[in-house]
């Protein structure tokens, strides 16, 4: 079953005696459903709210987001009426920018009462575009698979 809070959130399994909610982003192309497998995994525990982009799915006759920074405040007013427990941001990939991005509005905003997990990026052996270099294997250990940040920026 999908409950929708809006056009915006996506509740595949309500949970709304649980203690605390966990909003997802997708990736970039990604949609809301990506986190189905999630919200089945942590229900009732955890109400996990998947937002649903504009462009994506039912929503793919409206126009996307071509920034980041403008999806971050869509995100963030659309969340500032469903956070009554606590709150926690999850992000993969172009989610995660996002992610944070909304937990510093919603900072703004006097909601901090969460936090913000973003997780994503290449494969530590990837390699960037255009000479930069995000990571490479020498930033690898070779016993494990553990990242180490880049020794510049770009």
């Amino acid at each position: 079953m999908t409950v929708g809070t809006g056009e915006w959130i996506r509740r595949f399994h309500p949970a709304p005696q649980a203690a605390a909610q966990l909003v997802c982003l997708a990736h970039a192309g990604g949609a809301a459903s990506y986190f189905f497998p999630v919200s089945k995994a942590l229900s009732p525990a955890v109400d996990v709210l998947a937002v649903q982009y504009p462009g994506r799915q039912e929503r793919r006759r409206e126009t996307p987001f071509e920034n980041a920074e403008l999806l971050a405040d869509a995100v963030a007013e659309q969340l500032a009426d469903v956070t009554g427990r606590p709150l926690a941001l999850f992000g993969h990939s172009l989610g995660a920018t996002v992610a944070f991005e909304v937990a510093r509005r919603l900072e703004a905003a006097g909601i901090t009462r969460g936090r913000c997990s973003s997780r994503a990026g290449r494969h530590p052996r990837a390699t960037a575009r255009s000479g930069c270099t995000w990571a490479t294997t020498s930033n690898c250990s070779r016993r494990s698979s553990r990242w180490r940040a880049p020794t510049r920026r770009c």
